[in-house]
């Protein structure tokens, strides 16, 4: 989708995986919908990269969605599933496990993550989310190099434990 005018995309029932750059640089796009029936596991790389107008992403809707990978097909440019996007907050459903490199990358509009129930972030995950003021974390294990540079208005961060208590 190199332009268009969809405002609206709604994921039903039957769709798995939402590939690599499956809606890269959709101006239009302004809301991202999961319908209750939604089976989505994985969203690859630049999926939704440089929707600059989408500003909601029901993702807490997908409760089968592990993985927000990055992108693997070569010289393809950018590669966080969500990179240069307009979201506001970013809320991740129970059990989802790992957030790619530049996962949410440059999204200058992001205020907040709740990231409670992720194990592993990618490094430069949240690079450069200017207006990013709180992040929550609960069960993470990897936190990738550079996660958070560039994010000069943290002003909080919440987490009721780091790592598996048990080895520490």
């Amino acid at each position: 989708f190199l332009s268009g005018t969809i405002h609206t995309v709604e994921i039903g029932k039957g769709i798995v995986r939402i590939g690599n750059n499956a809606f890269y640089n959709l101006q239009s796009l302004e809301y991202l919908k999961f319908t209750d029936e939604n089976v989505v596991e994985v969203i690859e790389g630049a999926a939704f990269a440089k929707c600059t107008n989408l500003t909601v992403a029901e993702l807490e809707k997908c409760t089968n969605l592990k993985r927000i990978e990055n992108n693997t097909v070569p010289n393809s440019g950018f590669s966080g599933a969500f990179a240069c996007t307009g979201l506001t907050s970013i809320n991740l459903p129970p059990n989802m496990e790992y957030i790619g490199i530049y996962g949410f990358y440059d999204c200058n509009n992001l205020l907040e993550v709740n990231l409670s129930d992720i194990q592993q972030i990618g490094g430069m995950c949240f690079f450069h989310c200017d207006r990013l003021n709180k992040v929550t974390l609960d069960k993470i294990e990897v936190l990738g190099g550079s996660t958070f540079s560039g994010c000069s208005q943290i002003q909080e961060v919440v987490h009721i434990r780091f790592g598996n208590p048990e080895s520490m």
